[in-house]
């Protein structure tokens, strides 16, 4: 929608791809602000692990191993303040380039670099720590 509301700006726009992803993002942000504040869970998910479970060529114990790593990942990524979490999320599920998430988030490359190296310095730190207890 909110596309079509701005999109007599679209020919001032130099990459159109980027304008549509800055949406698109601040969409999400704005999304899992609101999830937040609900913090349900979904019956949904539990019933798609179960599934993934069932129907995995890996064994059980494999499969579930892995689900608690992307647990444990997930909030690590989510404990991240925002201005790291956004730039990783962004290169490393996105696959976006720096460029891309430069103009997507309004800053410049540099500090994209910077922030993604950060935050998976901090991640490969509390990993670390994880593993040694």
């Amino acid at each position: 929608m909110r596309v079509l509301r701005y999109s007599s700006k679209l020919d001032a726009v130099k990459d159109p791809k980027t304008w549509l992803a800055r949406i698109a993002w601040r969409v999400a942000v704005e999304f899992g602000r609101r999830k937040a504040r609900k913090q349900e869970t979904p019956l949904e998910d539990s019933e798609k692990t179960m599934r993934e479970v069932v129907s995995s060529d890996a064994s059980a114990d494999q499969t579930i191993q892995g689900t608690q790593v992307g647990a444990v990942l997930e909030n690590l990524i989510s404990a991240l303040p925002e201005k790291l979490r956004a730039p990783l999320i962004l290169s490393a599920i996105e696959e976006m380039s720096p460029r891309e998430i430069a103009a997507t988030l309004d800053i410049n490359e540099a500090a994209v670099r910077s922030r993604v190296f950060r935050a998976r310095q901090i991640l490969k730190e509390k990993l670390a720590q994880r593993g040694r207890r």
